[in-house]
This record gives C-alpha cells, sequence and structure tokens, in this order.
C-alpha cells in the first residue's frame, strides 16, 4: 500500500515536470525551425497562451486540492467525533463497574462487629454480590467484537478481581451467619433460663426452637468470631490495594491507548489518495 502511494505521487511529479518543463521546449524548438506548419502568431505568443492555460489548471487543482482537504477535515472531525461520544460511553461503564466491585465501601459499613446487626451485614453483602455480578454484564453489551479486543485484558482482569472479592465478601458473610447464631443462642439461653429460674413451663414449640438455637451457636464463640473478622478486615484491604488500585492504573491506561489509536486512525482520513474512511 505504501509503495503504490510512492509511486503514484512520483508519477504525478514527473507529469507535472513533462507539462511544465517539457512543454515551453517542445514549443521553442517547433518554432525555432521555422518549418511545417505556419501560423500567425509567434512562438511568444504560443508560450504566453500555454502559461495562462497552465495557470488557470494550476489554480483549479489548488481550488479543488483546499475541497478535498476541507472535505477530509470534516471526515475526520466526524469520525474523532462520534467515535469518542462511544468510547467516552463505554469508559463511563468501566467506571461504574469499578465503583461496583471496589471492596472499601461495603468493607467500611460491615466492619464493625458491633456497629450493626449481622442480618443487616449479610443483606449488604449480598447486594454487593449481585451488583458485582450485573454491572459485569453490563460490559459484554455494550461492544461488539472488534471493540471488545481493545478491553479484553481490563474485562478479563476485572472478572478475576470480582471473583476474588466475592469470595472474600462470602467469607464476610460467614462470619456475621455465626455471630447471628451466637446472638440467637444467647437470647434462647436467657429465655430458658428464665423458664427454669420461675419453674413455668414455655411452649413446647418455643423450647423447642430455643434448643435448636443453642444448638446451631455450640463451639462459636464472640470473642473468636471478632478476631476472625479483624483478620478478615486487614485481608481485604490488602487486598484493595494489591488488586484493586492495579485495576485502576489498568483502565488509565486502556482508555489512552485507545484515544491515541484513534486520533492516528483518524489522521489517516488526511492522507490524500487513501480511503475515506480511518480503518486501515
Amino acid at each position: 500500500m505504501m509503495r503504490k502511494s510512492w509511486t503514484k505521487w512520483i508519477l504525478i511529479a514527473v507529469i507535472a515536470l513533462a507539462l511544465i518543463v517539457g512543454v515551453p521546449i517542445i514549443i521553442n524548438e517547433c518554432y525555432k525551425t521555422n518549418s511545417g506548419y505556419m501560423t500567425i502568431w509567434g512562438a511568444a505568443d504560443a508560450l504566453s497562451y500555454y502559461g495562462t492555460i497552465l495557470g488557470s489548471l494550476v489554480a483549479v487543482a489548488t481550488v479543488v486540492v483546499t475541497i478535498l482537504f476541507t472535505y477530509k477535515q470534516i471526515q475526520r472531525d466526524s469520525y474523532l467525533r462520534q467515535e469518542n461520544e462511544k468510547w467516552f460511553d463505554v469508559e463511563s461503564v468501566f467506571s461504574n463497574a469499578l465503583n461496583t466491585i471496589n471492596l472499601m465501601p461495603p468493607l467500611i459499613e460491615t466492619m464493625e462487629i458491633n456497629g450493626i446487626e449481622p442480618k443487616e451485614a449479610i443483606k449488604q453483602i449480598q447486594r454487593y454480590q449481585v451488583n458485582a455480578n450485573i454491572c459485569l454484564d453490563q460490559i459484554l453489551t455494550s461492544l461488539d467484537s472488534a471493540d471488545y479486543r481493545k478491553v479484553r485484558t481490563l474485562s478479563n482482569s476485572m472478572e478475576r478481581a470480582r471473583e476474588k472479592f466475592c469470595q472474600v465478601m462470602q467469607n464476610r458473610a460467614e462470619i456475621y451467619e455465626k455471630l447471628f447464631r451466637v446472638n440467637e443462642k444467647e437470647i434462647a439461653e436467657r429465655i430458658l433460663e428464665v423458664e427454669k429460674q420461675e419453674q413455668k413451663s414455655l411452649p413446647i414449640r418455643v423450647r423447642m426452637r430455643c434448643q435448636e438455637a443453642v444448638a446451631r451457636a455450640h463451639g462459636l464463640n464472640f470473642d473468636e468470631l471478632k478476631i476472625e473478622l479483624e483478620q478478615l478486615n486487614e485481608a481485604t484491604a490488602k487486598m484493595h490495594a494489591d488488586i484493586f488500585r492495579p485495576l485502576l492504573q489498568l483502565k488509565q491506561r486502556t482508555f489512552e491507548l485507545i484515544r491515541t489509536e484513534l486520533s492516528q486512525k483518524a489522521d489517516r482520513i488526511l492522507n490524500f489518495g487513501g480511503d475515506t474512511h480511518a480503518d486501515p
């Protein structure tokens, strides 16, 4: 493609040189011999006429080149505007997805073991997991196969991070589930203790539920669960630093590369004799 372009421009230059230099020489030689077909005008008249025609052709060519360049500039600007708008929307989808899978907001909301009810913490964690799964699906629906290849590395990295983040949040949910059992056990033990002290029989259904609650929490200790949750908090914060922050940097590099590629493709439109579109 490059060799054909150079050949074409060299041919144009040779033809232009022949018209500018060769034709005047031919006219001069024809009149110098003063033989053959005789005209009522001289060589100077013929050269002047030829110069006028050549100047007119140059002026027309200049206007044509200007129009073509303006047209290509409009094409370039239109291409850049459409592509930038499309990729701005795509980048927004990725930014929203990253915000959704970010571990820090749910960590901050559920890190205090005494500051939130276990069931509420579990709901927040489940909400995070559902949103994390949905947000990555939106990436796939917003791109065709050609465009997806440009962000495939970023998308795959986010998918792997999402799996790890959801797993660590699932571990948190399991701790809070155990804490809920401990709370149930404490309530059930108080109810059974009141029954014993007051020597009043509880309804069979209530007593059975209390006994089941005590049995479900067998071997669970509040202090041990608190230490386990604190350790998980530290691991989650480290995961944020080691995995999530590099994802932000990868997203920035990915879209900077895309914008550079768009600019390079748009510049190809300005090449005379090239395609009228940006694709190579």
